[in-house]
């Protein structure tokens, strides 16, 4: 993604999603922070979750992720459903009243969960010391549909320390947010610009209560009630967990946006809840880290963990490489140490914290969040119809492909279709490098 941005350690040849596509995280990291030697700890998003929000993937994580991903082995068990049961258990009504599950009337208990290693999340940690926290969109279920009826619940909070859910800031996590769905826009571009001359609209045009055209649009009319609850910022969380999941992609799907325009949805949807908590009155008081659960085994000139990584704070004296070897630890060291919270496991303990902070907010100025253009956000592939369209090849491959769940495509094949849904269908994906060895850390 930053091959392009002309400082650190980069490959322009290896970028896919330059400038014009990602403008906001290409901005965020000349602004504040650019780190050039991070990696995520996670291979997949099986052990990128735990790591990224409990600071390990415990025994059970690591040895059934094969078995996971070959698909001989239990569903994806790993964000607080085991075997599609909601670990954190539901009760028998959501905020609304409205019944669960007509299978299990009275809800279900929670369980132990199979994939939570001993220092439990972060959000655990949070509330232990009795800081406020709110969730959008993390660890949220896809539910168990059988003959139409619902035996698990969809787009509810999946673990204990997230429930219960709630509208207008009642519970731990907001019920109107969506899930991981790719149906569904990260920010508010796609409804910018769509018109009836340049359609623009996602299959899920709105969702929830207030009928939100996009996740931040959401996220933002809570944050825009905290405000209003206390114009200083004091009602604002001490923790927000915020996820954006467009970036993933649906590879070159028939009839779907394609990976240009999704992820460039994904990236203005960044640029717009930097740009609004830069105008609030919390920005002098902000940390803002932007990680990715796992990279994938994306092709990158170093190593297939080398990931971006973003710290945004006006703390940060800005237009500064970092060039020191961090990783998804090391985020929850520096969150941990900003919250005044004791570390999960041993590997955050020992983390290095991401460094360059100063005493006083001397990068304090607004962000202006970057547009993308029309020409990408509203990209789309046609329908399968269209055989004679060059990338028929790569719609066949991606109508093979789920991208209902992450992670649930073969990451090998969708590396491909991405690399040549933008390089074009002649060129070369580059193999996956592995050659940070422990050696290479001193």
């Amino acid at each position: 993604m930053l091959g392009d941005l002309g400082k650190g350690n980069g490959d322009p040849s290896l970028t896919l999603f330059g400038w014009s596509v990602t403008p906001n995280q290409h901005n965020l990291a000349l602004r504040f922070l650019l780190l050039d030697n991070f990696y995520d700890a996670g291979e997949v998003s099986g052990d990128g979750w735990p790591w990224s929000t409990q600071s390990m993937a415990n025994e059970y994580v690591i040895k059934n992720l094969p078995y996971n991903y070959s698909d001989r082995g239990r569903n994806y068990d790993f964000e607080g459903q085991n075997n599609g049961y909601l670990t954190g258990g539901f009760p028998a009504k959501d905020p609304d009243g409205n019944t669960l599950s007509p299978v299990f009337p009275n809800g279900l208990p929670p369980i132990t969960d199979a994939a939570e290693a001993p220092g439990h999340h972060l959000w655990d940690a949070v509330q232990a010391a009795k800081l406020s926290y709110r969730n959008y969109g993390f660890f949220y279920s896809f539910g168990v549909n059988q003959g139409g009826t619902t035996v698990l619940p969809d787009n509810y909070p999946a673990s204990a320390g997230i429930q219960p859910p709630g509208h207008d800031l009642a519970g731990v996590s907001d019920f109107d947010y969506r899930r991981y769905d790719n149906d569904y826009p990260d920010s508010e571009a796609p409804s910018k610009y769509n018109s009836k001359n340049f359609p623009c609209a996602y299959a899920t045009t709105a969702y929830g209560k207030y009928k939100m055209p996009s996740r931040f649009s959401e996220w933002n009319r809570e944050f825009q009630e905290m405000l209003k609850a206390d114009p200083s910022g004091n009602s604002v969380p001490a923790l927000m967990t915020v996820r954006f999941n467009h970036d993933h992609t649906q590879g070159f799907t028939a009839g779907k946006f394609t990976p240009l325009a999704e992820v460039a949805d994904n990236d203005y949807a960044v640029g717009q809840l930097v740009e609004t908590i830069s105008n609030s009155p919390i920005w002098d008081h902000t940390a803002v880290f932007i990680v990715e659960d796992d990279a994938q085994d994306g092709p990158d000139h170093v190593d297939a963990h080398r990931s971006t990584g973003y710290v945004i704070s006006p703390y940060l004296p800005g237009n500064t490489t970092n060039h020191k070897f961090y990783n998804t630890d090391s985020f929850l060291k520096s969150m941990e140490m900003l919250l005044g919270i004791p570390p999960l496991t041993q590997y955050d303990a020992a983390a290095e914290p991401i460094l360059g902070f100063v005493d006083s907010p001397v990068n304090d100025g607004p962000y202006e969040a970057t547009l993308p253009s029309k020409e990408i956000i509203c990209d789309q592939a046609p329908k399968l119809s269209a055989k004679s369209h060059p990338m028929h090849p790569l719609m066949v491959k991606s109508a093979k492909m789920d991208f209902d769940h992450p992670d649930s495509a073969p990451s090998r094949q969708l590396n491909e279709v991405i690399w040549k849904s933008v390089k074009g269908m002649n060129s070369q994906v580059p193999k996956p490098r592995h050659t940070l060895f422990a050696n290479d850390l001193d």
